[in-house]
């Protein structure tokens, strides 16, 4: 089964040019469709029981304004063999991102409230929730961030209306899409717990870049709902 088209990989005169990779490396490897439970600071496939595939190091369901940096690592398993001939699993973080929240009011509407600050090579690089519509507050773009010479206010959103994701609200849920409108995730709770259903194919880079703007949209989401609480 092959990945969708998206910005990646497909250029059409109708389109935007496509995410260029700063190092020009090719994945080599998919993500195929799956189930990812959020579980405290883990991030599981199916259920809290299996092997975590990605970690962080503050639970995002419950984090404020006030909060400014979480750490975002996948998690690699390796099969070695022992000298018996057992399986041995050796398991490794490997920190991809920051989610940073910007509290600095001035900097709100060139870089948005949450964005992902990459502290790896492996990474498609900064990313960004921009606000996609001014009647929904939920819904978000997820745009690359780019530094500008001289800008005071550090990495800012991409010109051109060039986006990676988009995510809305439909009914109870949420549904992610990629650059030409396709299907990619859908975002749910189940039995209180946070679950993101990927359903099409997608590069590894591209599911960090999807698992952590997952992870923001999160964070946005309690840190609004303690803001309600608040008021009441």
């Amino acid at each position: 089964m092959n990945p969708e088209p998206d910005a990646l990989s497909v250029q059409t005169h109708d389109e935007p040019p496509p995410y260029e990779r700063d190092d020009g490396r090719v994945p080599d490897e998919i993500v195929q469709p799956v189930i990812l439970v959020l579980a405290g600071q883990s991030i599981h496939a199916e259920s809290s029981e299996s092997a975590p595939l990605y970690e962080v190091n503050r639970g995002v369901s419950s984090l404020s304004h006030v909060d400014t940096t979480v750490e975002f690592s996948r998690v690699e398993h390796k099969v070695r063999t022992n000298p018996d001939g057992t399986p041995l699993i050796k398991q490794r973080s490997r920190h991809l991102y920051n989610l940073v929240h910007v509290k600095d009011v001035m900097a709100w509407k060139a870089t948005g409230l949450f964005h992902l600050q990459s502290v790896s090579r492996r990474t498609m690089g900064n990313f960004g929730l921009k606000r996609s519509s001014r009647l929904r507050k939920g819904d978000f773009k997820v745009v690359r961030m780019i530094s500008k010479k001289n800008d005071l206010n550090g990495s800012s959103f991409e010109d051109g209306g060039r986006y990676l994701f988009e995510v809305k609200r439909k009914d109870s849920r949420r549904q992610w899409t990629n650059s030409y409108g396709s299907p990619i995730a859908i975002e749910d709770v189940s039995n209180s717990q946070h679950v993101l259903v990927i359903t099409a194919p997608l590069s590894r880079e591209q599911a960090d870049v999807l698992v952590a703007t997952w992870c923001l949209r999160l964070w946005y989401d309690s840190a609004e709902n303690k803001i309600k609480q608040e008021r009441r």
